[in-house]
């Protein structure tokens, strides 16, 4: 490989750039980003970024890419992947020749699809965070789509800074799949303890802007009036490329095991692109999770490298509401029996097996970092794919580190 060009300076396509110099790799590398800003972290978009007014902490600062000699395309936009000559078509008509291409190309957030959709705000960058930051004010009041992690998050910041906040949710009950249903009562009940109100089995009209603010009408003929209404349905893989140049879609970039496309001098990684994971039976799968954009880079950039590196990390994500801290690793979607293990101080981890009793996700949720160890020591277990003796796992005096040894 002679030069690498990563299109994406989000979390995937920055960290690839990264650690490519790390392995000590001289060859040329270009970083395209098509924000205005040097790469920055999302997570702080629905938390500190509105609640205080912050900048996000930076992936990588201007001065350490130019040191590092990554080329950084700043506010650039490609247009089109010519996959037979090697090179790249910038909007403003300039082209860029590749060797090895890395798609990093993220998910834009799912719109609204009902009448009136278009007055719904989204937040995605950090020029949606800001505009919306400006708009938060004590007395506001919120209406929220959505009762996913950013849904939640953004209600538990848009609290925190006075507003009051509805939030809507289509589904039965809040979170979906992504957590047990005993964790989603503990967050839905934090919530309405600290004057959150969030509506299940609701059904979206249409919205209609008024002289001041938004009338939301449900199909059961209710209206909910507004100052904002801001839309947390999930996000779409950004393939609009990818597909034009003819790589394999399904429900993001296809990729193999070693996250290479139907291309094999195109790879893709993050949020844009799906995979076979080895611990759910090669299922393909999108994963749109911090961790996983970070561990997805540092193995494409092996593979780049020469090396043979199945992706096979266990999922793992996290996410901080008022004062509670929820980390999950591993998938709860899979698993076909919940087993509880309640620890003395009162804190529940949830642990679910799949058929052979194999453990394939943890869930946890407490103040501060009080479940971090447990997930890890679970995390762990999941990836050594052993078979678990659930009285064992729900009994709060085994030290999980012995079912690691066993």
């Amino acid at each position: 490989m002679e030069s690498l060009t990563i299109i994406g300076a989000g979390e995937a396509g920055t960290r690839a750039a990264l650690h490519l110099r790390e392995r000590s790799w001289d060859g040329e590398i270009v970083l395209i980003g098509q924000e205005p800003h040097t790469p920055y972290e999302r997570p702080p978009l629905s938390k500190s970024v509105l609640t205080e007014g912050v900048s996000p902490p930076l992936l990588s600062s201007a001065e350490q890419l130019q040191e590092l000699q990554i080329k950084f395309l700043q506010g650039s936009q490609v247009a089109e992947i010519d996959r037979q000559s090697h090179r790249l078509r910038l909007q403003n008509d300039e082209f860029l020749p590749y060797d090895k291409l890395l798609l990093a190309t993220g998910a834009s957030a799912r719109r609204l699809t009902c009448t009136g959709s278009e007055h719904a705000l989204v937040l995605r960058n950090l020029d949606e965070a800001l505009a919306l930051r400006s708009m938060l004010a004590p007395g506001k009041h919120l209406i929220l789509i959505g009762a996913g992690f950013i849904g939640l998050e953004l209600a538990a910041s848009a609290q925190k800074l006075g507003c009051q906040v509805t939030v809507l949710e289509m589904a039965p009950r809040i979170l979906g799949r992504a957590v047990p249903a005993e964790i989603a009562e503990v967050v839905a009940s934090e919530h309405k303890q600290q004057g959150v109100e969030i509506r299940c089995d609701v059904q979206l009209d249409q919205i209609q802007a008024l002289k001041s603010g938004y009338t939301v009408k449900l199909k059961n003929g209710e209206s909910i009036t507004g100052d904002l209404v801001v839309a947390g349905i999930g996000a779409v893989p950004e393939v609009a490329l990818a597909e034009a140049a003819g790589l394999d879609i399904e429900n993001g970039v296809s990729v193999n095991a070693f996250l290479q496309t139907s291309d094999p001098d195109i790879y893709a990684v993050g949020d844009c692109c799906s995979f076979p994971h080895p611990l759910y039976e090669q299922q393909r799968m999108r994963l749109e999770m911090w961790r996983c954009a970070r561990d997805q880079a540092e193995c494409a950039v092996q593979n780049l490298l020469g090396e043979t590196k199945e992706f096979s990390a266990v999922p793992w994500f996290w996410s901080d509401q008022f004062e509670l801290s929820l980390q999950v690793a591993g998938l709860p979607s899979f698993a076909k029996r919940v087993i509880p293990r309640t620890r003395p101080d009162g804190v529940t981890i949830y642990f679910g097996l799949n058929d052979q009793e194999q453990l394939v996700s943890a869930a946890g949720i407490g103040t501060g970092n009080s479940v971090a160890k447990d997930i890890r020591l679970a995390e762990m277990l999941i990836a050594a794919q052993k078979t678990m003796n659930p009285a064992e796992l729900s009994d709060p005096n085994l030290n999980l580190k012995k079912l690691l040894k066993s």
